[in-house]
């Protein structure tokens, strides 16, 4: 038990340590030490206390994850996203077509029966597209892509494709609505502001409170 201790505590420590060193790199504020080494960050992302990242996930830039309870797995996140408190990417699911939903039946984690480690996790994905708002206590499922511009209510079960734009809410998941018109999604889909330099964002960043103002400038 106290070895168990102290190997955690050390694992901390580096973890700590590899973090601090991260955020002087890639600009990161990172309050959490649960966050797997191999994850990507684009730079300028904030992650906060309580939040925990598996392994291989992706952040894009200036995207932020609030915490507690935030749990992200199997994900590719893209340009400034707002993941809030809470919120459950790419849970690992049970297979119900079996006779059992035990694990035992694809982990030999759970009893001597299979040499496989986690087969039945071995699906897509979650994609979140850029400038995504995920709500409190949302749960979006594997596989699933959150469409540019969208935004999940808080507490909605994501379990299909989302379009760019629209809003999402309830259990499971349906469109309760758009953003912006037809005519302005398609338009602002072509524009890709989430791809553009600090410096041009602060040039235009007036016209960001103004949709005609942001649509009938320059690009």
């Amino acid at each position: 038990m106290l070895l168990r201790y102290l190997k955690k505590q050390l694992s901390n420590i580096y973890s700590f340590i590899y973090w601090v060193i991260k955020s002087y790199k890639y600009n990161l504020i990172i309050d959490s030490l649960s966050i797997s080494k191999d994850c990507v960050f684009e730079g300028d992302n904030q992650v906060r206390s309580g939040v925990t990242i598996s392994s291989g996930c992706r952040l894009g830039k200036r995207t932020y994850i609030s915490g507690p309870n935030t749990s992200i797995n199997s994900a590719t996140i893209g340009r400034y996203c707002s993941i809030a408190m809470g919120v459950k990417l790419g849970l690992d699911e049970h297979d119900y077509t079996k006779i059992s939903t035990h694990p035992f039946l694809y982990s030999s984690k759970f009893g001597p029966f299979t040499k496989q480690k986690n087969s039945v996790q071995a699906k897509n994905n979650v994609i979140l597209k850029d400038d995504v708002w995920i709500g409190c206590n949302a749960i979006i499922m594997r596989g699933v892509t959150i469409g540019k511009g969208a935004v999940v209510a808080a507490g909605a079960i994501v379990t299909k494709d989302v379009p760019p734009y629209s809003i999402v809410g309830g259990i499971p998941a349906k469109v309760i609505g758009q953003r912006f018109d037809d005519d302005t999604i398609k338009k602002l889909i072509t524009i890709d502001w989430c791809g553009w330099n600090d410096s041009i964002i602060l040039q235009k960043f007036d016209n960001f409170h103004n949709k005609n103002l942001f649509l009938n400038s320059k690009n």
